[in-house]
């Protein structure tokens, strides 16, 4: 099995664990998160811990009705 096919696997297994009991509207988001971190897996940009901890805080985020959007930084505005 090819480390690309583990880190699907992987990502598989815990989208199935973060996506019990949540809405819709969020396991949707986690799916669309899923796939553009896949696509940076591709591009040997990210590896499984970042993707981890990018899903476990987007979980959390999105469940508390904060608006996450992965392909903007996360600043503070002063």
């Amino acid at each position: 099995m090819s480390n690309r096919e583990k880190f699907e696997r992987d990502l598989t297994l815990l989208l199935s664990n973060l996506t019990v009991e949540v809405s819709p509207e969020v396991e949707n988001k986690i799916n669309m998160l899923k796939d553009w971190l896949l696509k940076l897996e591709k591009e040997n940009v990210v590896k499984i811990n970042h993707t981890v901890m990018e899903f476990v805080c987007a979980k959390f985020l999105l469940q508390k009705g904060i608006v996450y959007d992965h392909l903007q930084p996360m600043v503070k505005e002063l």
